[in-house]
């Protein structure tokens, strides 16, 4: 496969792509299993994740910082300072009116939903086992006599 344009996307955008893909008929295992992930972190509808991106970026966050706080809502300040920590310098300023933005989609935010848990069957208590292998033990001796 050979990469002809690289460019960030939202969460929203990514599974827009998926789903556009899907209805073709050509989604392999790996992107079937990343479009499910994906619908479960969707936490905007798709015009306001656009909305939001474009009032993020007038804000003054890069097309990069916009889509990390799009994606992931922080719900406190400092959850958006450790977001955009590592991505250069930015005002307070920027960083306030990034914050009301959030606060202000995050109303409109759904939950994702919740991670699958995956069971285990149950282990034996070990005195099932002990007994399993002593009755495994005393037919193995009447097999051999």
């Amino acid at each position: 496969m050979q990469i002809m344009k690289e460019k960030i996307v939202t969460v929203n955008e990514a599974l827009s792509l998926l789903t556009q893909r899907q209805k073709e008929g050509n989604l392999s295992y790996e992107q079937q299993n990343t479009m499910n992930y994906l619908e479960d972190l969707v936490k905007l509808e798709d015009k306001d994740s656009e909305k939001m991106l474009k009032e993020l970026r007038d804000a003054g966050l890069t097309e990069w910082q916009a889509v990390k706080v799009v994606d992931l809502m922080p719900k406190k300040e400092d959850e958006l300072k450790v977001v955009l920590g590592g991505s250069g310098p930015l005002t307070d300023a920027i960083l306030k009116k990034s914050f009301e933005i959030a606060k202000e989609y995050r109303k409109a935010a759904k939950e994702p939903a919740k991670t699958r848990k995956i069971e285990a069957a149950p282990e034996p208590a070990v005195e099932e086992k002990a007994t399993e292998a002593k009755e495994s033990d005393e037919a193995e001796e009447k097999a051999s006599e």
